[in-house]
Parts: structure tokens; C-alpha cells; sequence
């Protein structure tokens, strides 16, 4: 009880009483209140609508803000705690704020599609940059992405699911507590501005502390190799560049597997589910003969590029395909890759498979069994780069 009333509903309190208040009545139900009042004991708080200068921070900062962002466009600390207490943003580490209350881990594409996303498939890339901002949220203005937080922030694809972000601080400053991402610190260290308005890391610098931090993983080869087939397709890094790559990981733990990572690493591959499709292949004794394979008519035109091939003594080919859900789910993909399979057939056999089958290196296991008594040997023949399609 307080001053004589009931208990307020709203644990922030004080609550203010309608003038025409009736134990037990709702305002609503009562003749000399037609409009209900928001204040009434009996009823909750209406909270106030994010404003929209704040939603358009956090929707450039994969829906992250920090305190210092409220606080600068005019949140007190007290409407931050509200809103909270609303479930209009969640707390994910101490100063930062998610406005987007679904977890990461049910945002997935099907999640994304409901929320009408453009592509889909990108909540993969939004959770990777959104990793990365959380740790230069959590740990100040004066941080810098390392890592695979840097490597996000750049871009680069293959990246693994999860990751713990990792930012670095100056020497100097105190440690902050309670964090979820991983720290580093540094004396002198060179950082990049992105456009976005980020500080990263340099790409070979980024690219040096990734590869090491996952040459200590069970599985750390799919998402490493990955990385470095993007970053060769892409054609991201320069001469000078792979040296300061190779100097950053010279003498460290790690290095040696690092090292058979980047020789593995080739630029043919367009995308992490071919990476890891190789991979796959190499692991059993079975690397492909050719790399995106150009089949074209005999009128020159390109009719396929096909993923992986190998050449079988006999004169005959094997064919890989690894199916994205997005590009060969369309009505009109569909019908192309039906064309497409039809003039394969005539060269030899056609094995599909889905990204999952890639992720989970099934392929190898499969290709090697259509191979045996075939005769084929790795390396045995020279595969040419462009065949003609037969008429």
C-alpha cells in the first residue's frame, strides 16, 4: 500500500491517481471517464516509439547502439532503462543496446524472408559485421577490429558462424570489465578507416590474426580456406601485400598450418560452398582436373561453367555442381539449369550437391566412389580450360 491506494502496476513508479479513481473500477468503466488514463494503477505505461534519428544510427550499425550514441541524441539515463524494461532494445553486453530483439541465433534466412529482406542469405554477412560492431561498441572509441572481426568489416566471405568478437585498445587506457569480446592490446598499431566510419585493422594484418586464431580450432580449415580463395578471387591483396601478410605470421604458433592454407588457396573458386567442396575433394584423394569449366557452343556462345570436372581416361567427363538456394530456386533458373544439365549428359555424368553436403564435406567421399574403376589418376592428364559442347 502506498498513501492509502493500491500498489502500483509500474515498478519504476510513482503512479498518479485519475480524479475519479474507484477501488476495483477501471477508469474505462466508469460514467465520469469516457478516456481512459495511461496513468491509472490499472493500467501499464504506454512506452514511446524509438525516434527515427536513433533508428537510423542503429540500422547502420547492424541495429547497435551504445550509450554514448543515445545519450548523444538526448536519451537520459532513465529512458534507456525504460526502454529495456519495454523490450524496445536489448542489453547485449554493458553499454550496448540491440534493437532488434529476435536473438542471432533465430535469425536465419527463413527469418530474414519473413522480415521481406532483400537477399536472405545476407543474415549471415549482418551477424559477422554485427559481431564486429559489438566489440568496438563494448570497448570504446579507442578500439580497433582485429581478427575475424576486421576480416568481417572488410567483407571477406567464408567466415565461420560464430566467432567471438575481438577488438585491441591502447596500451595505455584500463581494462574494461565485464566484456564479451575478446581484447587485445597494442602499443603501435596501425589502423584503417573504413567508410563506413570504422576502425579495422589492415586486411593483411586482419587476415594474418584470423588464420592464426583458427589454426586452434577442431575445424578451423573450412572457414580459413574459405577466406583465402575470397580474398585471391577478389584479387584484394597485392604482391607487397602477401609478404606483409607472411611477415605478421613469421615465428608464431600456428604458422606452419597457416602457411598450408595460403598454398591450398587458389582464385578459381566464386564462392565458400566451392571452397569447401574442394576441400572435401582433397581430403579424399580426388582433387578436381579443372576448376569452372567453360563449355561453349559451336557458335562460340558460353553455355555452362561448371563448378568442378575431371577428365576419365576413357575420354569422358565428371561433373560437380554445387547449387546455391537462391540463384537455382528462381522459376526461370530452374528451367536454364534443366537445359544446361541435358547438354552435360552428353559429355558424362552430372552430380548435384547443396552447400550443406559442401559444409559437412560429403563430396569428397562421393566423387571418390564414382571415380574408383574408372582408372583416373590425379594429375594424370592435362585438362583444358574451355571444351565445346557437342551438337
Amino acid at each position: 500500500m502506498r498513501n492509502g491506494g493500491p500498489k502500483s502496476l509500474n515498478p519504476r513508479g510513482p503512479w498518479v491517481r485519475s480524479p475519479d479513481y474507484t477501488p476495483g473500477v477501471s477508469p474505462c468503466e466508469t460514467q465520469n471517464s469516457p478516456i481512459p488514463n495511461i496513468w491509472h494503477p490499472c493500467r501499464m505505461r504506454v512506452p514511446q516509439a524509438i525516434p527515427p534519428e536513433v533508428i537510423a544510427r542503429a540500422r547502420a550499425q547492424e541495429w547497435l547502439v551504445c550509450g554514448a550514441d543515445l545519450r548523444e541524441l538526448g536519451f537520459a539515463r532513465s529512458s534507456i532503462a525504460r526502454k529495456v524494461e519495454h523490450g524496445q532494445m536489448v542489453r547485449v553486453a554493458r553499454g550496448v543496446y540491440d534493437l532488434e530483439v529476435t536473438p542471432p541465433k533465430d535469425r536465419t534466412p527463413s527469418w530474414a524472408q519473413t522480415r521481406r529482406w532483400p537477399k536472405p542469405t545476407s543474415v549471415y554477412q549482418h551477424l559477422h559485421r554485427r559481431n564486429a560492431i559489438l566489440a568496438l561498441k563494448e570497448r570504446g572509441p579507442s578500439a580497433i577490429a582485429t581478427g575475424l572481426s576486421a576480416l568481417a568489416l572488410h567483407g571477406i566471405q567464408g567466415l565461420p558462424h560464430e566467432f567471438p568478437p575481438s577488438a585491441a585498445t591502447p596500451l595505455r587506457e584500463r581494462r574494461a570489465r565485464a566484456c564479451v569480446s575478446r581484447h587485445r592490446r597494442y602499443r603501435n598499431l596501425e589502423a584503417t578507416m573504413l567508410p563506413s566510419g570504422l576502425p579495422v585493422t589492415p586486411l593483411p594484418d586482419a587476415l594474418a590474426q584470423g588464420l592464426l586464431d583458427l589454426a586452434s580450432w577442431p575445424s578451423g580449415d573450412r572457414p580459413a580456406l574459405a577466406m583465402v580463395d575470397d580474398i585471391l578471387h577478389r584479387d584484394l591483396l597485392t604482391a607487397s601485400e602477401w609478404n606483409r601478410f607472411e611477415a605478421r605470421i613469421r615465428r608464431r604458433r600456428g604458422a606452419p598450418v597457416v602457411r598450408q592454407w595460403r598454398a591450398l588457396g587458389t582464385a578459381s573458386c566464386e564462392s565458400p560452398a566451392e571452397s569447401w567442396a574442394r576441400l572435401s575433394c582433397i581430403r579424399s584423394h580426388c582433387p578436381p582436373d579443372r576448376l569452372q569449366l567453360v563449355i561453349v557452343l559451336s557458335t562460340g556462345a558460353i553455355l555452362a561453367r561448371v563448378d568442378m570436372a575431371w577428365l576419365l581416361p576413357d575420354g569422358t567427363w565428371l561433373f560437380a555442381e554445387i547449387d546455391g538456394a537462391e540463384y537455382h530456386s528462381a522459376p526461370r533458373a530452374v528451367y536454364a539449369d534443366r537445359q544446361r544439365q541435358n547438354a552435360l549428359m552428353r559429355l558424362g555424368k552430372v552430380m548435384r550437391f547443396t552447400g550443406k553436403d559442401a559444409w559437412n564435406l560429403r563430396i569428397g567421399a562421393a566423387v571418390g566412389r564414382e571415380l574408383e574403376g574408372t582408372g583416373w589418376v590425379p594429375g594424370a592428364g592435362k585438362c583444358p580450360e574451355v571444351i565445346r559442347a557437342p551438337d
